[in-house]
């Protein structure tokens, strides 16, 4: 049976004021996102994993796809053109219109709800794991109300056009999403394919789904052997509907060089495109952190450009 994000008494039909009654995606006060500051002690991190042609891309998605129509031997100058731009590819931002009815687009979504504090948890799963309230809940360091949770599966390492990242993606319970917005998190990032779990997406037997059947074979047979895949995940995509609901900015695909930052505390960035009536963007999501802070890994190199 589907269900809105807004109770049915909640989205008026009867209106005699010849306006289109607003409905309310309004954000709770302790979701605001906190203060924040910048100082020169601090560097960049680039969270974002590139884009471009033959990206790894959402099995219902479309690739972007450029080519140039200047070139610099000839012309001595080089400008692309760009006949398909998704913006549900890469790392990138839900709009509440994604999923919301009758709800904000990327450009009515103000702009100071792209920054703010943040922790970078490391909750490393194993294939198509769910991640619980009580998992989240054991992270360090400990979320403060208009804190962004940022979190770092593991899976951003596997990123490619692949099962592996796409149908093995672990993803978080409705559960843990409405323990995070209880916390007051301000926004919500995960390294995975969705801010929801495979089994809850149209992937499997949501929406218009199943769209990748096997998806279910792999969850029921493989990884969980006894278990089903519609009782384990009865909802299409709640974990969407727990943030967007309440214009709390979730991202999708988080990566770059976040294992810099992983287990720290430090103030993210991520704005989204100004695209009249978007539903989403690519963005650039940064973190801001005191040099000293960050994790002694090595920069990642893409082998082959976008993966």
């Amino acid at each position: 049976m589907h269900e809105y994000p807004l109770p049915i008494d909640k989205m008026p039909y009867d209106d005699r004021s010849y306006t289109t009654p607003e409905l309310d995606y309004s954000t709770p006060e302790k979701n605001e996102p906190g203060p924040w500051s910048i100082s020169s002690d601090l560097v960049m991190v680039d969270l974002s994993h590139p884009w471009g042609n033959d990206q790894p891309t959402w099995p219902a998605g479309a690739q972007p796809y450029t080519t140039p129509v200047q070139y610099m031997s000839k012309f001595n100058r080089r400008t692309q053109l760009m006949y398909g731009f998704p913006q549900h590819v890469s790392t990138h931002y839900d709009a509440p219109a994604h999923v919301c009815q009758e709800s904000p687009f990327n450009d009515q979504v103000p702009i100071e709800k792209f920054i703010a504090p943040a922790v970078i948890w490391d909750v490393p799963c194993k294939p198509m794991e769910t991640i619980t309230p009580e998992r989240l809940a054991q992270c360090e360091p400990k979320l403060q109300p208009g804190d962004y949770a940022i979190i770092i599966t593991g899976w951003h390492r596997l990123y490619s056009d692949s099962d592996r990242y796409f149908l093995w993606s672990p993803g978080l319970s409705e559960a843990a999403g409405e323990w995070l917005v209880e916390q007051g998190a301000s926004g919500f990032g995960i390294d995975t394919q969705a801010l929801d779990h495979p089994c809850a997406s149209y992937m499997a037997c949501h929406g218009p789904g199943p769209l990748v059947p096997r998806v279910i074979e792999l969850y029921e047979n493989t990884f969980f052997p006894g278990r089903k895949a519609k009782e384990d995940h009865p909802k299409w995509e709640p974990v969407h509907e727990v943030f967007l609901k309440r214009n709390i900015p979730a991202w999708e695909n988080v990566g770059g060089d976040v294992d810099k930052v992983l287990g720290k505390r430090c103030v993210v960035c991520a704005f989204p495109t100004r695209w009249h009536m978007g539903d989403g963007s690519i963005v650039r999501m940064v973190a801001f952190i005191d040099k000293n802070e960050l994790n002694d890994v090595p920069t990642r190199v893409y082998k082959y450009g976008v993966y």
